[in-house]
Order: C-alpha cells, then structure tokens, then sequence
C-alpha cells in the first residue's frame, strides 16, 4: 500500500508537488522499480543536483556516469555545470568555448524582464547557442542524446561581480530552466 502525506491511498491516487509519499512492503520486498511510471507521478523532467563542497569527491564522474545511464534508457540529457573547475566537459573530451557556458545562463545583464515582448525569443536563442551535444562515436546513439552546457572558469568573476545581483542564482538558473 502507500501513504500520502500520512494517508492511506490506493496506488493509482495522483500526487501533487510536495507530497511526502511512504510506500509499505511486506518484510523482505522492496516497491516495484516501475511504480512512479505506474502511478502517472512522473511527468516532464528529472532534475539531479551533485553538489559537495569538498573537491576530488567524484562529482563529474558520477554525473557522467549517471547522463550515460539515463541516456542508454531513452531519455534526452542535459548536463549544466557550474563548477568553475569545469571539469565535466574535460571529463567528456570536450573543448570548452569560454563564451557558450553556464556563464552566459547565469548572466544578469543578458536576461530581459519575464513580461518582456522578447523573453521566451531571447532564451530560446540562448539556449540553441549554449546546448553542445558531448563528442561521441557515430555507433554510439544513447550518447547522441546527451548534452553539455559547460563550466568556465569566468564563473568566478560572474559571481564576484554580480555579489549585488537583483535576484540570487537559483532563481537564475531557474527561469532558464523553465524557458527550456
């Protein structure tokens, strides 16, 4: 059976954003893997934050290792890095162009207001700049389906010059996310 938000439910019951979900099993069964497909819950993207503070932690590899994955299930893939580092696209054989990075997405000065005429136009073509499939051998299709929006190191200066900044980089990188 499941709970939502402490209640009991049957399976196909369909959940809102911020509902805490418990699934019971029988002592020694775990939930079936195809559950969330099952109950409708998953819909649009998977969003994955790797985040640790502490460097040679393995963050770009597993981040690799995790778009391949999702790749080789059929899913389109959109790594963001915004480690300054950029070690994601060295780890994925990729010349980094210092004007097609995460910068760009971040940058407060290239952005128009949400009730701008131009606004979904202006993301749009951000974004057809900034998307770079990963290198990868012609056999190779679950690869075709990953892209990269490399890291730069003009992260940091991105950073220390907007410290003032009208709205934090979250709410950034949201609105560029939700204009994708």
């Amino acid at each position: 059976g499941a709970k939502v938000n402490g209640r009991i439910v049957p399976l196909r019951t369909r959940l809102k954003n911020g509902d805490i979900v418990e699934i019971s099993t029988q002592t020694g069964h775990a939930p079936s893997r195809d559950w969330l497909s099952f109950s409708g819950v998953v819909q649009g993207p998977h969003v994955y934050v790797v985040a640790n503070a502490k460097g040679g932690a393995g963050k770009s590899t597993f981040t690799a290792n995790l778009a391949v994955l999702r790749a080789q299930e059929g899913r389109r893939v959109l790594l963001l890095d915004l480690d300054p580092q950029g070690h994601l696209a060295t780890l994925l054989r990729m010349p980094v162009d210092p004007s097609r990075t995460t910068a760009q997405l971040l940058d407060e000065e290239l952005r128009l207001a949400r009730n701008h005429p131009q606004f979904q136009e202006r993301w749009h073509t951000l974004w057809s700049d900034l998307l770079q499939p990963i290198p990868h051998e012609s056999t190779d299709e679950a690869l075709s389906r990953v892209f990269l929006v490399p890291a730069h190191n003009d992260l940091q200066d991105l950073e220390r010059a907007n410290f003032h900044r009208t709205k934090p980089v979250e709410y950034a990188l949201k609105e560029a996310i939700t204009a994708l």
